[in-house]
């Protein structure tokens, strides 16, 4: 075998042994990597909610609200228990709300009621 065929088959091992590393390691870090993905996007949410928060609500009980959805994700995740059905059409009504770049009373309230109701299913 010739030294450019032994390196290509060396380069071809490593390139596999990485794939197939990448793809045990996400498998057993599945979890925790929704996990952060969720409360990545949780936070996003919030920040833009807060930022242009209707006079109507106090910032503290919306901060509350947010913290209460963090923390049930957070557990029905570990439990293997998260409806997805119903964190898509959160998902969905959340960018119908932010497409003119505010939140007036009612998508505010429309959002922490499909909130509350992605944690009851739990």
């Amino acid at each position: 075998m010739s030294s450019g065929c032994r390196v290509a088959l060396i380069i071809g091992i490593i390139i596999g042994a990485i794939i197939v590393v990448g793809i045990v390691l996400s498998y057993v870090f599945c979890g925790q990597i929704t996990e952060a993905l969720v409360n990545k996007t949780i936070d996003g949410l919030e920040t833009k909610v807060l930022a242009d928060l209707p006079s109507e609500y106090n910032v503290d009980d919306v901060k509350k609200e947010f913290d209460k959805f963090r923390s049930a994700v957070t557990t029905q995740i570990k439990n293997k228990t998260l409806d997805s059905d119903e964190v898509q059409k959160l998902s969905a009504e959340v960018q119908s709300a932010l497409q003119d770049d505010k939140i007036d009373k009612e998508e505010l309230e429309k959002i922490l009621k499909m909130m509350q109701d992605v944690v009851k299913t739990e």
